[in-house]
């Protein structure tokens, strides 16, 4: 006689995607995304071409990183977006769609450093403490120099 077939809670209720399944298309969409990058750059003049390619393969990297990270770990048991903060992911979309609109009639130093900074405290989760927010705002200033310099001194680019 033999036993019945094991079950598991997944072959019960149906496979759902839990966070290592999201984190494996995650990584596989960056990849897909780098590789487009990669090869859209081709028809730039060659030393425009290389920034643009740079960032391709950091990505591409980055993508292959997740996956393998995620191949590591066990599986969690917890759905791809259980306990998830759509109201922050509102939040963080309304303040880009902001600074869209606000960062040509203002200007790129005062509309970036209070972007990044504002994004940088929802996704710390919106900490209330003093420190929680002055390490916000302190990455939103020194993310917003970096980025002026890499591309006004560095790559020569005009930022609005």
């Amino acid at each position: 006689m033999s036993s019945p077939p094991r079950t598991t809670p997944d072959r019960e209720a149906g496979r759902r995607l839990d966070t290592r399944d999201g984190d494996i298309l995650s990584g596989a969409v960056v990849m897909i995304f780098a590789l487009i990058i990669f090869l859209q750059v081709d028809d730039l003049p060659k030393g425009a071409a290389n920034f643009p390619r740079g960032i391709a393969v950091v990505l591409g990297l980055g993508g292959a990183l997740l996956i393998l990270r995620s191949l590591r770990v066990p599986r969690s048991g917890k759905g791809v977006a259980e306990g998830y903060s759509w109201r922050l992911f509102g939040l963080a979309v309304v303040l880009w769609a902001g600074t869209v609109w606000l960062i040509r009639p203002l200007d790129f130093f005062i509309v970036a450093p209070a972007f990044l900074s504002a994004l940088s405290w929802i996704m710390a989760g919106l900490p209330r403490s003093p420190g929680g927010i002055a390490r916000a705002a302190v990455f939103g200033v020194i993310a917003s120099v970096v980025v002026w310099v890499i591309f006004v001194r560095i790559l020569g680019v005009a930022l609005p």
